[in-house]
């Protein structure tokens, strides 16, 4: 089973589980001699059945290196991935192409927003090096030779669950207003430089608009001597209060592309399965209720 540990969001490592009755199996299958069977004194109860190891995964790494115990002989093997992070769902159905004892792949993907495209510059790499490595998306040839980009908002938007909204009837979250205040004040006081800049999930945690504005610019890090009094960012808030109403009505158009954006995500995976001569049967099924789960849609592919 390939998952993500607690707290690795940011980066594809995975945790491979792999079963140690299978081993009892063969060994006791060795020991067999003249029709007798000598036991392999190893008994492997629910508790030791199990062995788990963490690995980084890219492109070039081998699952079936991994779990071959340094034998010429790999055993067949099927791969899960349950809410795979971002890069880690398209290397899990890399790394089951590739290998020739992987028969089979479960893999529920989530947190689109997570990962690199081919096609499209992230802007938080903005400063440092670009990545090497190979993108998450688009990963079919049919997508790839029309050279298509979604960019980070879009699938930011993928991540958005429709089902769970109408379920909750919830209203738009001021967020999303405060982010706006915010990016006119950077905007305004100090250029396209800090424009881009992630302050994360902080409307959450804070009391109103002048709490938020300040902690963002701590996190963005601009001049302390330049940053904004209370006064001067309530001014900021009456000027721009009349798009507040339109802010959410583009919330909720943005909830309902959200299905959109997340089936060319899902779909060009599929199509990247298809396009492979050992993928012989492959689909995508709907595995979770979407309200309880909103990544509810699973790749499941067999091999002969």
């Amino acid at each position: 089973m390939i998952r993500r540990p607690p707290r690795s969001t940011l980066f594809p490592y995975t945790t491979l589980f792999r079963s140690l009755v299978r081993r009892a199996e063969r060994k006791t299958e060795s020991n067999d001699v003249g029709g007798k069977t000598e036991s392999s004194g190893q008994t492997c109860g629910i508790s030791g059945s199990y062995v788990g190891f963490s690995e980084f995964v890219d492109e070039n790494m081998s699952i079936g290196k991994l779990i071959s115990d340094g034998t010429a002989e790999t055993e067949l093997f099927l791969l899960t991935g349950l809410h795979t992070c971002g890069m880690l769902a398209a290397r899990t159905l890399e790394s089951y192409v590739k290998e020739p004892n992987c028969r089979s792949v479960i893999s529920v993907g989530c947190c689109y927003h997570l990962i690199e495209e081919e096609f499209c510059r992230n802007p938080f790499l903005a400063n440092g090096p670009e990545s090497n490595s190979k993108g998450g998306f688009p990963m079919s040839s049919f997508l790839r030779d029309r050279r298509l980009s979604l960019g980070r908002n879009a699938r930011m938007a993928a991540c958005e669950s429709l089902d769970r909204i109408v379920s909750a009837k919830n209203n738009p979250s001021t967020s999303f207003f405060y982010r706006s205040i915010l990016k006119a004040i950077v905007r305004d006081r100090w250029g396209p430089e800090y424009e881009d800049v992630n302050v994360g999930r902080l409307a959450d945690k804070t009391t109103d608009l002048s709490d938020y504005i300040s902690r963002a610019l701590l996190r963005i890090k601009v001049p302390t001597e330049s940053l904004l009094s209370e006064s001067e960012i309530a001014l900021y808030r009456e000027r721009y209060l009349h798009h507040e109403a339109q802010i959410k009505w583009f919330c909720r158009l943005r909830n309902l592309v959200a299905p959109a954006v997340e089936s060319i995500l899902l779909l060009d995976r599929l199509c990247y399965l298809y396009e492979q001569d050992v993928a012989l049967r492959s689909y995508l099924i709907r595995v979770f209720d979407p309200v309880v789960s909103p990544r509810c849609y699973a790749i499941v592919s067999f091999k002969e």
